[in-house]
């Protein structure tokens, strides 16, 4: 489970000492501060308090054009569809802009199209649809940024577009009548970080200051409108992972506290299926529980139900659809798997170490989770991936990068064996014909391979600093809650702490997770490794870890108390010596070196060790640490308990009881074999050669 641990050492002394005494901070909270560049208290205050930095919506280029128009439409009652996008960013805004241009007009209605019919963005057969129900004006939210051919049709329909996107602009924009995108080169907005829903919202701002609350300062107007709309940029801006910084991290920062006791209906049954409302609403509670429900109706359906969920006024229908989603997300992990599963078979039947790239594809594999797959091979390989989709000759792409790979300019790259794509730097779309996937994979791999070296980063994780056992407290772990919310640019901190003891190891759900109790200090805290087994761990009570972690607070019912999520865990030196020493005694015994009595295994152990092979299959699968598997059954019997473990498994083995595949060094998958007759261990080769090794040396 071990990552290179790459240590941070951007905190100097000084700063972190006036930093900590002045605002009264833990040590481990300061020295994050000066790690994310802030070197006076008064930064550091500035940051914590997120105080607020609106920036003006008229500093969007084509702003003015844009709600100048929309006041036209509503003004004249005009038909407005609101074009949106299948994933979290694009519900958002469109429900977003629904909601709000609801209170302004009754002809709003909304448009997303199907991820597996119809594909990314805006679509010529949805222009004529919309045509047809006597649309007048479209608006696009978080997509539309290259619709150059889908806005030229629309204006011979008798549709005007206003785009709102915040993806990678062409260098030709559609001939709307307005294009309101951050990343265009002549917009001179200071921030261009700006999730879809955040373009979405700043459209909405810029009317009702214009047309609504003139005589008000704009901070004024976002500020009220955050009251309004705050949950929907929240949600939007951290699913989609955009920087966490500057103004994201301001508007971000109001919406959660929106989204604690939010008055929409959708979002209060979405936290509630997610188990969200007692634990309070942080951007870990969106990221890992309420994006992906959101995201499973386009991965797996229709994104309109998700939208449905945000725009009704009804409780009961919003805990009805919100059911619906998280079926649909079960679904999705699903099928998730079964491509990941997939996708590592082809990986692993390849040699990548020479590798620039993975690129990965196959007929049939639902479009929905390639997305997902593409981001957690990347974070198991540490290089950036694609995984394609084929349907009938057709691949439908996602892309992940890592680091300073810039997706969009390496697809850009290719972009003559591409039929389309688009995206941001860390992630984009794509698709591609079958027959071009072999050179498409060649050109990739010789782009990213002539970049320079340090475009990408070191792989490993990135330690903010090394906390000593006493530094891990409740504490520290409240002060920590005030650098939420976390994203790109603003991680949620890494900690390590070395040569921690384990006071007691618990298998969760079956042996799917782990918990360990440490000792810190006087105190025993909590560390929960989730996806991993303590087969996988194989560590006993006693032994000393040094673990990488985020320092968390734990509400239970009324209690509330220090909690660590492990994202890393390695043996401690005087640990990792005597798991050596184990291994080594044993390889020493069975080669005839060093062998008594006391090492072979008796029948009445042979029969132990079988009885605890059934009992740990039983509970928790077929993964066994053979350190646990040999404490649980001989206890604290030195190495001679693992020596007996040992050969007991490979006389198992030999003789058809067992089959046995190695994992690491310490842990096995190990299948109890169905056999017709009693096993007989006198027949065992291995057994009569270590009883005659054992004779000759005594």
């Amino acid at each position: 489970m071990k990552d290179t641990w790459n240590i941070q050492n951007r905190a100097r002394g000084d700063d972190l000492r006036a930093i900590a005494t002045e605002l009264k901070l833990c040590d481990p909270v300061a020295a994050v501060l000066c790690n994310r560049g802030l070197r006076t208290p008064e930064q550091a205050r500035s940051f914590l308090l997120a105080e607020d930095c609106f920036h003006d919506p008229f500093l969007l280029a084509d702003m003015d054009s844009a709600v100048l128009r929309l006041k036209q439409a509503v003004d004249s009652g005009e038909k407005i569809a609101v074009y949106g996008d299948y994933d979290v960013d694009g519900v958002t805004s469109t429900a977003l802009l629904c909601r709000y241009l609801s209170q302004h007009t009754k002809n709003t209605s909304y448009y997303i199209p199907s991820r597996h019919n119809e594909g990314y963005g805006l679509n010529c057969t949805a222009v004529r649809r919309l045509a047809e129900d006597g649309v007048t004006l479209i608006i696009t939210v978080d997509c539309g940024i290259t619709a150059t051919a889908e806005v030229e049709l629309a204006t011979s329909l008798g549709i005007d577009t206003i785009i709102t996107d915040h993806h990678t602009c062409s260098d030709k924009l559609p001939p709307a009548v307005a294009v309101v995108n951050s990343h265009r080169e002549d917009c001179d907005y200071p921030f261009r970080g700006l999730a879809g829903v955040g373009v979405a919202f700043k459209l909405a701002c810029a009317y009702e200051w214009r047309y609504v609350t003139p005589n008000h300062s704009y901070e004024e107007v976002t500020l009220k409108m955050l009251e309004r709309y705050g949950e929907f940029v929240a949600t939007g801006t951290i699913a989609d992972m955009m920087p966490m910084i500057g103004e994201n991290r301001c508007l971000v920062r109001h919406g959660l506290r929106t989204l604690e006791d939010t008055k929409n209906h959708g979002f209060a049954a979405l936290i509630e299926a997610c188990g969200g409302k007692d634990k309070g609403v942080s951007s870990t509670t969106i990221s890992f529980g309420m994006a992906p429900r959101i995201n499973a109706a386009g991965r797996m359906d229709n994104a309109g139900r998700a939208v449905e969920l945000f725009l009704t006024d009804t409780p009961y229908n919003a805990t009805t659809i919100a059911t619906e989603l998280c079926d649909l997300n079960q679904k999705r992990q699903a099928e998730e798997g079964k491509v990941l599963e997939l996708v590592r078979k082809e990986i692993s039947a390849d040699d990548i170490s020479q590798q620039e790239i993975i690129i990965a594809g196959g007929e049939g594999w639902h479009q929905g989770v390639i997305g997902i797959v593409a981001s957690k091979i990347v974070e198991q390989y540490g290089l950036p991936c694609v995984i394609i989709s084929l349907n009938n000759g057709i691949g439908s792409g996602s892309a992940r990068s890592v680091g300073g790979l810039d997706m969009v300019d390496a697809l850009r790259h290719c972009s003559d064996l591409l039929v389309a794509f688009g995206g941001h730097s860390g992630a984009a779309g794509l698709t591609i014909e079958e027959e071009n996937i072999a050179p498409f994979r060649a050109k990739m791999q010789e782009y990213i391979a002539e970049s320079t070296d340090d475009s990408l980063p070191a792989p490993g994780v990135d330690i903010e600093y090394i906390c000593s056992p006493q530094e891990i407290s409740l504490v520290c772990a409240k002060q920590l809650r005030d650098l939420e919310p976390h994203g790109p640019g603003n991680p949620q901190p890494l900690f390590l702490t070395q040569n921690m003891r384990v006071a007691e190891v618990v298998a969760l759900s079956g042996g799917k997770h782990t918990k360990l109790q440490l000792y810190a200090g006087n105190a025993v805290v909590a560390a929960l490794c989730f996806g991993t087994s303590p087969a996988s761990l194989g560590l006993l009570p006693g032994d000393e870890v040094n673990v990488v972690y985020n320092m968390e607070v734990n509400r239970f019912g009324s209690t509330t108390s220090v909690q660590l999520i492990v994202r890393d865990i390695a043996p401690a030196a005087v640990t990792e010596i005597n798991i050596t020493a184990e291994q080594e005694e044993y390889t020493a015994v069975t080669g005839g070196c060093g062998i008594r009595e006391e090492h072979i295994p008796t029948r009445q152990d042979f029969a132990s060790v079988y009885q605890k092979l059934r009992l740990i299959g039983d509970t928790q699968g077929g993964l066994y640490s053979l350190r646990i598997l040999s404490h649980s059954v001989f206890g604290d019997a030195e190495h001679s308990g693992y020596i007996k473990t040992r050969i007991a498994l490979d006389v198992f083995a030999e003789i058809g009881l067992i089959s046995v595949t190695e994992k690491n060094t310490d842990s096995v998958e190990i299948t109890l074999c169905q056999v017709s007759m009693k096993a007989d261990l006198e027949s065992s080769e291995i057994l009569r050669k270590i009883r005659e090794l054992c004779t000759q040396t005594s």
